[in-house]
């Protein structure tokens, strides 16, 4: 069973960075433990190809080789096309990436939920009241910030900014917060910056994932 799922957008993003190869052991767990959807080489691997960055495909792929790589089973794929048919009808955004991801980490009780997709986590209070076994999940999900942050304390704030800062086109609110550009700012400064955003997006989430930096 995964520890954490880990939606496309997360694995791309460390994958540019070369951050990929930290995520383990940032949540204190065996890489193995780390669950990916079986269509994500197909979805990410072409586009970090056409990034011409050898040592980027090779990051992606040895993470892929120790990753647990998911298949929906029937159950799963029940429940998915559940969550995307309330979403249409409320006009949600909630894709089928991440209602696949959903539905494994409620069936396989999976701890965390790692995910980039803010629209999606903004639709699950609407979500959670007219699906109400969603509302397990609240509090699992962790979004890019809080997966810096621990990054920030395993590895240390300017070995983290010399990564982001590398690809700063990567992630708008990444670059702000490592102030990519302009001088190197204190840790604190970057943790506050972090934490700005997961206490927005906890808010804006109904607290399906957490304003603390880490849990």
């Amino acid at each position: 069973m995964p520890e954490i799922v880990c939606d496309n957008d997360i694995v791309s993003k460390l994958a540019q960075w070369s951050l990929l190869e930290s995520l383990g052991d940032s949540y204190e767990v065996d890489s193995k433990a780390i669950g990916v959807l079986g269509a994500l080489r197909f979805v990410i691997g072409p586009r970090l190809g056409r990034l011409g960055r050898p040592d980027v495909v090779e990051t992606f792929e040895h993470f892929l080789h120790n990753a647990l790589i998911l298949e929906p089973d029937d159950a799963e794929i029940e429940l998915a096309a559940n969550i995307e048919k309330i979403a249409l009808d409320l006009n949600l955004d909630f894709d089928t990436g991440e209602s696949i991801l959903v539905s494994i980490a409620i069936n396989r009780s999976t701890g965390r939920i790692l995910t980039g997709d803010k629209r999606a986590l903004s639709s699950l209070p609407k979500l959670s009241s007219q699906l109400p076994i969603l509302v397990q999940l609240k509090g699992h999900f962790d979004t890019l910030e809080h997966i810096v942050a621990r990054m920030v304390k395993r590895l240390g704030a300017e070995s983290i900014r010399d990564h982001i800062c590398k690809d700063a086109s990567c992630d708008k609110a990444l670059t702000i917060c490592f102030a990519c550009g302009r001088s190197s700012p204190s840790t604190a400064a970057i943790l506050d910056g972090l934490s700005s955003y997961t206490r927005s997006t906890a808010g804006a989430s109904g607290n399906f994932c957490g304003a603390e930096l880490v849990r």
